[in-house]
C-alpha cells in the first residue's frame, strides 16, 4: 500500500473513531478496531515509530492489578463484563498515534461540536415531548422528568451530560485559546445548544464536571472573568429555567 493512503486512512478512520462516540457507541467500537488496523498498517508501511500516551505506565499498572484482582476474586468470569472494556482504551493509544499536529486535533474538536450540537437538539425534541406528556396527564413536570430525562444520542441521561460535559469544554477551549478564528462564530453556536443541553438534562454531577473545566479555562483565559462566572449560577437560580434551582438544593 502506497505510505501516504495509509497515513492519511489511518489518520480518518482514527480521527471518525474519536467523534463517534458523541452519536454512536456501537459505531465507535466498530470503527475503533478499523482504525486500530489502519494505523498498524501505517506504521508498517510508512516506517514512522507507535507514540505511546505519557500515561502509558500507570494505564498498564491499573489493567494489571485489575486483572490480578479479578483473577483472585475467585469470580474471574463475574468480572468479565467489566474487563473487556479494556478495549475503550484503545482509543487513547490509536489517537496519540494518529494525530500529530495541531490542526488535526482542532478536527476531532470540530467533529465532537457538531455531533454534540446535533444531539443536543435531539435532546430539545425529547424534552418538549417530555413536558407535553407531563402536562397532558396532569403530572408535576419535575417528579415526572427526573427518572426519565433526555439522552440525546445516547441510551442514558448520565452518559448524555458526560458527553455534553466534554463537548462544551472542548469547544471552550477552541474558543478561547485557538489561533485559527475561521470557526469560532459556528463553534459558539454549538456550544449554546451544548450548554443548554447539559443544563435541561439536570444531571448535578456532569454540572460540577462543567463548573470545574470551566474555571480552569477560564483562569487561563481571562482570569477576571472567574468571578463572572458564581454570577452566571444565582442567574441561572433566579430565572430557574428547567427548575434548576429545585435540583440543586
Amino acid at each position: 500500500m502506497d505510505p501516504a493512503r495509509s497515513r492519511n486512512a489511518a489518520l480518518w478512520l482514527s480521527g471518525a473513531a474519536a467523534v463517534l462516540p458523541v452519536v454512536s457507541i456501537a459505531g465507535f467500537e466498530t470503527l475503533l478496531g478499523a482504525a486500530l488496523v489502519a494505523l498498524l498498517v501505517a506504521l508498517l508501511t510508512t516506517g514512522q515509530n507507535w507514540r505511546w500516551p505519557p500515561i502509558m505506565l500507570p494505564l498498564c499498572v491499573w489493567v494489571g492489578l485489575t486483572l490480578l484482582s479479578a483473577a483472585a476474586s475467585g469470580e474471574a468470569r463475574a468480572a468479565f463484563p467489566q474487563v473487556k472494556k479494556f478495549y475503550v482504551y484503545l482509543m487513547l493509544l490509536v489517537v496519540v498515534a494518529a494525530l500529530r499536529t495541531v490542526s488535526e486535533v482542532r478536527w476531532v474538536v470540530l467533529g465532537w461540536a457538531l455531533g454534540a450540537s446535533l444531539s443536543a437538539f435531539w435532546s430539545f425534541v425529547q424534552f418538549a415531548r417530555k413536558y407535553q406528556a407531563a402536562r397532558a396527564a396532569h403530572q408535576d413536570f419535575y417528579g415526572s422528568y427526573i427518572g426519565a430525562r433526555i439522552t440525546g444520542f445516547m441510551g442514558h441521561w448520565m452518559t448524555f451530560s458526560g458527553e455534553m460535559m466534554m463537548a462544551l469544554l472542548l469547544i471552550a477551549a477552541v474558543v478561547f485559546f485557538s489561533h485559527d478564528r475561521r470557526w469560532i462564530g459556528w463553534l459558539v453556536a454549538a456550544g449554546t445548544l451544548v450548554a443548554v443541553a447539559l443544563i435541561a438534562a439536570e444531571t448535578r454531577s456532569m454540572w460540577g464536571g462543567a463548573f470545574a473545566g470551566a474555571v480552569y479555562l477560564v483562569w487561563f483565559w481571562r482570569r477576571w472573568l472567574v468571578l463572572a462566572i458564581p454570577v452566571l449560577i444565582a442567574i441561572l437560580m433566579l430565572a430557574n429555567p428547567f427548575e434548576i434551582r429545585e435540583r440543586i438544593v
